[in-house]
């Protein structure tokens, strides 16, 4: 164990001081490289250590004067100037600040303009497998970029034009860092290909999204949905009702992934928004409600969804329709009256059962929780006389 070293001298980078190691004293010399770095040499004598200094001082000096007498007048003012202009920047050297600038430069010469950059990020995501709706949302939100900058090249773009784009939007906050994330996107593929020194993109540029409380529909709402649902959409809503799948992969879903004996829902990493495989649990209701399309096969979603579903909801009177309305219902009813967090994530396909519990925790009562998971199809009436 050594004690607070003691610096003797310091001069042009050369530095001797004075250390003692477990009670006996060292000095050490810390010098400059001719290139990068620093060289650290310990000696027992300070006689040698000093002799080694003043070397390592004269290299030093000897280097500075051979370097200076090689530079022009106008190199010399250059350099001086830079130095000041560095100044604000405390621990940046100037050897550093033209290592960048270098590098930067060299992307001039490889860049590409923000239109040939999309293309080449659509093509390559295509390739690595994207969902056709991440590659649809990409490029429609790349594509308006790219209008206000298609004729620039990449590294040409700043921060500051990407921030002032970004606020120029007037979106909600949620829609605008969902444009800085498509955006990094874009600049980190540019990265690769060394088309810009680095992403620009930063989380200053992001908006401050407030959270509120996920939306969810009443028993009697999901009751009446159940009720007035076409034979077609109706697997749509027991799906996202009961197991708390996500839309997107519900319309990916095939009969086939209805494994009636195992009671289960198999969302496979190619359904699947988080590319894992995952099993969801049918609970009684929803094997009852389910049981009229055991043999069936094909699709389970029928063509223009959306319309569908819309006239169900007009049918049920249902008006309201929170953002994700049948998944947050699941969870916030299953935590309620399982209080498992760790299956909830589980059947979510979430990474963290902490996720759910932030989220939905002592969101409704258990009464009303249990109220909901025992709507069966010969019960679903009844359901709705109570409210």
């Amino acid at each position: 164990m050594s004690d607070q070293p003691k610096r003797l001298k310091k001069e042009r980078g050369v530095n001797i001081f004075q250390v003692t190691i477990k009670g006996v004293p060292y000095w050490r010399v810390i010098s400059p490289k001719s290139g990068k770095g620093r060289v650290l040499r310990t000696f027992r004598s300070p006689i040698e250590a000093r002799r080694y200094y003043e070397r390592e001082l004269g290299r030093v000096r000897d280097f500075g004067r051979r370097g200076l007498r090689g530079l022009s007048t106008r190199q010399e003012r250059d350099a001086l100037i830079a130095l000041d202009a560095l100044k604000p920047f405390e621990n940046v050297s100037l050897l550093a600040a033209v290592e960048f600038y270098a590098r930067h430069h060299a992307t001039l010469d490889t860049s590409v303009t923000v239109n040939q950059a999309l293309a080449k990020l659509l093509e390559a995501k295509k390739l690595d497998g994207a969902s056709k709706r991440y590659l649809g949302d990409l490029k429609a939100r790349l594509n308006r970029f790219a209008s206000d900058f298609e004729d620039q090249t990449l590294c040409s773009i700043g921060s500051d034009e990407i921030g002032d784009w970004l606020r120029a939007l007037r979106l909600s906050p949620s829609s605008r860092n969902t444009f800085h994330m498509r955006l990094s996107v874009l600049f980190s593929f540019g990265v690769e290909r060394r088309w810009v020194s680095s992403n620009p993109l930063t989380k200053g540029m992001r908006a401050k999204e407030i959270q509120h409380e996920p939306g969810i529909i009443s028993p009697e709402q999901f009751s009446a949905l159940l009720l007035n649902s076409s034979p077609e959409t109706r697997p749509y809503w027991i799906l996202g009702g009961f197991c708390g799948i996500r839309r997107a992969e519900i319309e990916r879903l095939d009969w086939r992934d209805i494994h009636w004996e195992e009671r289960s829902v198999e969302i496979n990493p190619a359904k699947s928004k988080t590319a894992a495989r995952r099993l969801c649990e049918l609970g009684d209701a929803a094997l009852a409600w389910l049981s009229p399309y055991r043999t069936n096969s094909g699709p389970i979603c029928p063509g223009d969804l959306q319309r569908r579903l819309l006239t169900d909801r007009e049918r049920a009177g249902v008006t309201e329709w929170p953002a994700n309305a049948l998944r947050h219902s699941y969870a916030s009813y299953h935590l309620a009256a399982f209080s498992d967090a760790a299956k909830l994530s589980l059947q979510m396909g979430h990474m963290k059962a902490s996720i759910v519990f932030n989220h939905y925790r002592q969101r409704v009562r258990v009464d009303v929780a249990k109220q909901r998971w025992a709507i069966f199809p010969d019960q679903a009436e009844n359901v709705i006389k109570i409210a």
